[in-house]
């Protein structure tokens, strides 16, 4: 997969941003912004949003575009039965406090409430980096996290975008999901 992904990111610009792939484009800022009004729909303003993402989510509405019936709510609740029917849970208003790690590291289960311990053989944090790592990994496994930890506990809240491969950029979550 990686060696498929290379040719395309650099056919679409690498990771270069929106704005800078926009501005190379065009000199005039009204048509710039044309291109990127798109950019609300995923919450990253055009100067932090990977341009090639940007492309595929703008290539995706000009094919058409499609809403649930019944709205967003639906994904959740028609996934339900599947998630169950394969033996995992589904839990609302129900927040994870901490993960639960075996000896080597390996993350085992949630915590809910601080009450309630939850085992899997799969884990998916929907988090975060910060919440994750920071905040839901058990102090006695934070050692082996250390240099990612540093990373993100340095991080300001509002930062311009990372300097190195090493840094964790707090920024905006987006997802999506499709179905076929």
């Amino acid at each position: 997969p990686a060696a498929l992904a290379a040719p395309l990111l650099r056919a679409l610009g690498g990771m270069q941003t929106t704005q800078t792939a926009l501005e190379r484009l065009t000199g005039s800022p009204k048509l710039r912004h044309v291109l990127s009004y798109i950019w609300g729909t995923y919450g990253v303003p055009p100067s932090r949003s990977p341009f090639a993402f940007h492309l595929v989510l703008q290539n995706h509405y000009f094919n058409g575009a499609y809403y649930p019936v019944g709205g967003c709510a639906q994904l959740a609740a028609r996934i339900v039965p599947t998630v169950l029917k394969a033996g995992g849970a589904v839990l609302v208003r129900a927040p994870v406090t901490s993960l639960v790690c075996d000896e080597a590291g390996a993350v085992r289960g949630v915590v809910v409430r601080g009450e309630h311990t939850l085992r899997a053989k799969r884990v998916v944090s929907a988090a975060g980096a910060t919440t994750t790592f920071c905040h839901l990994v058990p102090p006695p496994q934070r050692h082996r996290l250390a240099p990612l930890l540093a990373s993100i506990r340095d991080a300001p809240p509002v930062s311009p975008p990372a300097s190195t491969e090493t840094q964790v950029e707090p920024s905006l979550s987006f997802l999506y999901l499709f179905l076929g």
